[in-house]
């Protein structure tokens, strides 16, 4: 008898935002349709999120380093890598703390596309992370 060992996953991390419907009506879940070219799920309603990245590690050991709630690094970088997708496909800034409106998540989100990593758009903002 052989034992086949699935592949390691890629490490991934997604949120659901959903708010109460006007006038009472249903909750409404808020979804991307992913561009039809991409290999993975291309052309897909799916909610925001993607792989955690390396940079989302590293402040992850560096929020740690610093006393941050205390929290497993792996699930802090876990959810920041979702504050950092639902930034760079929706413009949505949950997650940071500070002066935030539409004006600053956009330039945020801009930001964030150019550097590809949360903490130049962090430092920049002058915004702290709230992980709950």
């Amino acid at each position: 008898m052989t034992t086949e060992s699935a592949p390691d996953g890629t490490p991934a991390a997604t949120i659901i935002i959903f708010r109460k419907g006007p006038q009472g009506g249903p909750p409404e879940v808020l979804m991307t349709v992913r561009a039809s070219a991409m290999a993975f799920a291309g052309g897909r309603a799916v909610f925001p999120g993607g792989r955690v990245d390396p940079e989302d590690r590293a402040l992850a050991a560096r929020l740690a380093r610093d006393g941050a709630r205390a929290i497993d690094p792996d699930e802090a970088a876990h959810r920041i890598a979702a504050v950092r997708e639902t930034l760079e496909e929706t413009g949505l800034a949950l997650g940071p703390v500070g002066a935030i409106d539409a004006e600053r998540a956009a330039a945020a989100r801009a930001m964030l596309m150019r550097e590809a990593a949360l903490t130049p758009v962090l430092e920049a903002f002058g915004w702290q992370l709230d992980l709950d």
